[in-house]
């Protein structure tokens, strides 16, 4: 069979549309990245064929000129090339020869570096497929696409396309599909029209008014401090919700009259105020955006991004925060046509190369394809790719199937340990249940989260205590936690995780060798060591000890760790191993004696029920100022002062 060729020029040119025209810059700036490739991944058992697969699919890549797109910068700016003939060939890998324990890894090892490769949008081709045979009758097929060129609904379009073209090919006919009303190149002349038409205008006054004080950024609980530039480094994680859950929410949304996504707006909102301490949240999501039904079966970049800002302290309740949900999402809709892009440049919020602008995180639903492409004679199924990229800090993607959830957290690991959203993905699961279930409970009487990192009980026991702790001293605040919660997590850093009781058992060990070592109420013990559990374990210890911790940073220069100590007149240093060898070894002969606390070392001996105390009175730290000569000066803060403003921060701010 013969594929009857496109009439017209090789190539000719058309404007970009708006979308395509923000990512293409972006593409530039970000040259040698790759944040910004679609995989579809499919796992396939029975006989292929797969000469006539990649017949059916160069049929697709000549119906939809998307798929033949390039683009450069032409004398008015940058604009797309549609090229007449740009067949694709599907690359074909095989991985039999492998050993069988370990083709998993190598197919996964090769679609991530084929998902990484950047791809050349002036040169092409932005569409790259693979087909890896694992073994007789199994393959995996691999489509890595440029979202330049297309988006999540134009996946689904492809995949159709191609099935109908594969089972035509098998049944030696040519498969009938309606004419295209228009190419994804009108689609961008029309948008131009429409907007220069004033009809955005509208569209652009609603969203003026909503994001109007937005907060410039959500500052969630991070591992690491912010790169000052984007690097796109990411992970996904993946975490499964079961079918029988999964209706209870669905059931709920249907009673409530809202929708799947109101409700996981609501709640991933919420826990997000949880772990960010902020009540004015911004989170982005996709739209299909195809609002005309001749835009329905194009391949193409339609997708529009929408910022739903939820204002948590407006809502008193679950019920009232799913309403407010509910209207932000619905007002969002019917002002979706304005371009995301040309919203920012409307608001001019202040831009760096550190964040994305207006949002940060993002939540994305979307329905899984019962059939994601059928080929007669063999089973299809999905095979999840894990990304090693991330587009913004945090990204929730909800998969709806009819096996239940599928939640994946995508993370900016330049910002996060896999620890932390592995307990935010716990508690986004539990919180899902528990807000379903009451509904109209008050938000700060929901159940405890499991190992929140900041809870919103947590928080108004604190201030119900405050008045009470107010003239007393960090020892007793902690001992009282320790003893009412020991389960609870008390210090997160990296892959290490200590709970209250862990955390009570190991300072306490290092107290008592302090003590032992003839520490005396009020001495200044420097703290020596990296950002750690060993680290807080120390400062807990000396403050047990009734001594005031002194922060000693061991990178600074020699001359200055021997003044500070000499000032303060330290005789001990207390922290991790590696600290002390790198400061002993740069400040020579000295009379400080060094006391290890590494946790592994403590851990044997750490079983007391000692119970601690220390006097309001008691100095707590002293902290160094370079000095107005030169010469490092202390400063003391007692107990007493530092609870005083830890009662203030409790009662004035929110």
């Amino acid at each position: 069979m013969e594929d009857t060729a496109i009439a017209g020029p090789t190539q000719w040119v058309m404007p970009m549309s708006h979308a395509q025209l923000r990512l293409w810059l972006l593409a530039e700036l970000d040259a040698g990245q790759s944040p910004y490739n679609i995989v579809s991944a499919l796992r396939l058992r029975g006989r292929l064929l797969p000469d006539s697969l990649e017949r059916s699919l160069n049929r697709v890549v000549a119906r939809h000129e998307a798929l033949r797109t390039t683009f450069r910068l032409g004398e008015d700016g940058p604009v797309q090339v549609v090229h007449e003939s740009r067949p694709v060939m599907i690359g074909r890998i095989d991985l039999e020869p492998w050993p069988e324990a370990e083709r998993e890894n190598e197919l996964l090892r090769r679609v991530r570096a084929m998902v990484a490769t950047p791809m050349d949008l002036i040169r092409g081709p932005l569409l790259h497929v693979v087909l890896y045979r694992l073994q007789e009758n199994e393959h995996a097929l691999v489509a890595v696409i440029h979202h330049v060129v297309a988006d999540g609904w134009s996946l689904g379009v492809l995949a159709d396309e191609v099935g109908r073209g594969y089972r035509a090919e098998l049944d030696g006919r040519r498969a009938e599909l309606p004419a295209l009303a228009i190419q994804y190149g009108d689609y961008a002349i029309w948008q131009e029209e429409y907007l220069a038409g004033g009809v955005g205008e509208t569209d652009l006054r609603y969203w003026r008014e909503q994001l109007a004080g937005l907060p410039p950024q959500l500052d969630l609980a991070s591992d690491h401090s912010r790169p000052a530039r984007q690097r796109f480094c990411g992970r996904t994680l993946i975490v499964g919700m079961p079918g029988a859950d999964a209706e209870a929410i669905r059931q709920f949304a249907r009673d409530h009259d809202v929708s799947l996504y109101m409700v996981l707006l609501a709640v991933y909102a919420f826990l997000l105020g949880e772990h960010s301490g902020q009540k004015d949240i911004a989170i982005g999501s996709p739209i299909a955006n195809r609002v005309r039904p001749e835009l329905e079966p194009l391949i193409g970049f339609f997708v529009n991004t929408l910022v739903m800002r939820m204002r948590l302290a407006r809502a008193r309740t679950f019920r009232e925060l799913l309403q407010q949900a509910q209207e932000v999402a619905l007002e969002a809709y019917d002002h979706q046509q304005l371009p995301f892009e040309q919203l920012v440049d409307a608001l001019a919020p202040e831009r760096n190369l550190a964040s994305s602008p207006l949002f940060q995180v993002m939540l994305v639903l979307q329905n899984a394809s019962e059939d994601p492409l059928q080929l007669p004679g063999v089973d299809v199924s999905v095979l999840h790719i894990p990304r090693t990229s991330a587009m913004f800090d945090l990204t929730l993607g909800v998969i709806d199937g009819r096996d239940g959830f599928i939640f994946e957290w995508e993370y900016n690991t330049d910002l996060f340990y896999p620890a932390r959203i592995e307990r935010m993905a716990a508690q986004f699961v539990h919180l899902l249940r528990e807000c379903c279930h009451a509904k109209d409970a008050n938000l700060l009487e929901l159940p405890h989260l499991p190992h929140a990192a900041r809870s919103r009980p947590a928080l108004t026991a604190l201030r119900s205590g405050a008045r009470r702790w107010h003239g007393d001293s960090v020892v007793t605040g902690f001992e009282a936690q320790a003893r009412a919660r020991p389960e609870a997590l008390a210090v997160s850093a990296g892959e290490e995780s200590l709970s209250y009781g862990e955390l009570k058992a190991l300072s306490d060990c290092l107290a008592m060798q302090l003590l032992a070592a003839g520490t005396q109420p009020g001495e200044v013990i420097a703290v020596c060591a990296r950002p750690s559990a060993a680290l807080i374990i120390a400062v807990l210890a000396v403050m047990k000890a009734r001594g005031a911790y002194m922060p000693l940073d061991p990178s600074l220069p020699a001359e200055r760790c021997r003044q500070m100590l000499a000032a303060a007149g330290a005789t001990r240093v207390v922290g991790d191993e590696a600290s002390f060898a790198d400061l002993r070894s740069r400040i020579g002969s000295t009379a400080v004696s060094f006391l290890g606390s590494e946790p592994a070392a403590l851990a044997a001996a750490a079983d007391h029920d000692a119970r601690w105390t220390a006097h309001p009175n008691d100095p707590m730290y002293v902290i160094f100022t370079s000095g107005s000569t030169g010469v490092p000066k202390g400063a003391t803060v007692g107990h007493r002062g530092f609870m005083n403003l830890m009662a203030w921060y409790v009662d004035a701010l929110d």
